[in-house]
């Protein structure tokens, strides 16, 4: 059966995607729990508008993360932290926290999801981290110094 997911469903597919599944599987689980609708044609164009603004918010958020990196490409980003004599942040960077001094520093909008660490930020000096978002990766360095 021919259905339009309307969440992403693991081992099934993403949202708004049109996927072949089991017939059984489709009229059992997906549809009852509101995960899918059968693909008719009036489906398909209901789901063509609910697309619309996801696509616009794509598309807004794709250009703010090119900006950022433009930006980031300029000027390195400091950040400046309180820390003892020995390096040590009083307090850990995590990706919501670089997410939140960046957006200061450079006057845009960062979203978290876009900065991955490997685990939160706790010494002073060079640090680098991945901005991501999907498609698009770029690693860059982050310098961290006591106040």
């Amino acid at each position: 059966m021919k259905i339009i997911l309307l969440q992403d469903v693991a081992k099934v597919g993403r949202k708004y995607e049109v996927k072949i599944v089991a017939d059984g599987f489709s009229r059992n689980n997906l549809i009852p729990r509101g995960l899918a609708w059968p693909a008719t044609p009036a489906n398909i164009s209901r789901i063509a508008e609910l697309k619309k603004p996801t696509v616009e918010k794509q598309t807004a958020e794709n250009v703010d993360f090119d900006k950022l990196i433009q930006l980031i490409k300029e000027e390195a980003p400091i950040i400046k932290q309180k820390a003892n004599d020995a390096g040590h942040l009083f307090a850990g960077l995590h990706e919501k926290d670089i997410a939140e001094i960046l957006s200061k520093k450079f006057n845009q909008r960062v979203n978290p999801d876009w900065i991955k660490i490997e685990k939160p930020l706790k010494t002073v000096g060079e640090h680098e981290i991945v901005l991501n978002l999907k498609d698009k990766q770029i690693s860059i360095k982050l310098m961290i110094e006591k106040i």
